[in-house]
């Protein structure tokens, strides 16, 4: 018969049974099976094969094994060893940064993260509104003489290597050119 692509197939797997292939396979959930030219979400199509994958969260077990279309046999197999070593750590690290890489522990130290930055910013305040002279804003003074450039080229180098940083550090600093321009003058104390 021929398939909308205009390649004469003489045998094809039946779907059901191509789905049965993997059961033995132990991949980790979710698993996706695709047909012979199937599009994926990222990539060419599969080629004239059928392919079964792992998409699991945690990339360190993430598989994909592909079969003979006539046949079924297994003609390639491809695994989280195969990858090149910077695909390797960049994957792991998302997995670790996704919770996925050490389950419920890895999760448990993100979400304990998270809590231990917001208690920090919430105690920086209080802590500020309690030790703040009275009817003043309470920031340092302005350092008589020049800057230190070593900090300013920190911060460029900061900025340019982490734009978010970058874009921060410029929101601050607007911010602050604005206050002065408002107030003619800096806030004492």
């Amino acid at each position: 018969r021929d398939d909308p692509e205009g390649v004469i197939v003489l045998f094809e797997l039946d779907r059901d049974y191509a789905v049965d292939i993997p059961e033995g396979e132990d991949l980790a959930f979710p698993v996706v099976v695709l047909p012979p030219h199937a599009p994926q979400r990222f990539g060419p199509p599969t080629g004239n094969v059928w392919t079964v994958k792992s998409d699991a969260q945690n990339r360190r077990l993430q598989r994909q094994v592909t079969y003979e279309p006539m046949n079924g046999v297994e003609i390639g197999r491809s695994g989280f060893a195969d990858k090149h070593v910077i695909d390797r750590v960049v994957n792991t690290g998302i997995a670790w940064h996704e919770g996925q890489l050490f389950g419920l522990a890895n999760q448990l130290l993100g979400v304990l993260t998270a809590l231990a930055l917001i208690a920090t910013s919430i105690m920086g305040v209080l802590m500020w509104l309690r030790r703040r002279p009275q009817g003043k804003l309470g920031a340092p003074q302005a350092a008589e003489g020049k800057p230190v450039r070593g900090l300013f080229l920190a911060l460029i180098v900061a900025g340019v290597l982490l734009p978010l940083f970058g874009a921060s550090v410029l929101c601050l600093l607007l911010l602050d050119r604005i206050l002065v321009a408002i107030r003619g003058r800096r806030v004492p104390g």
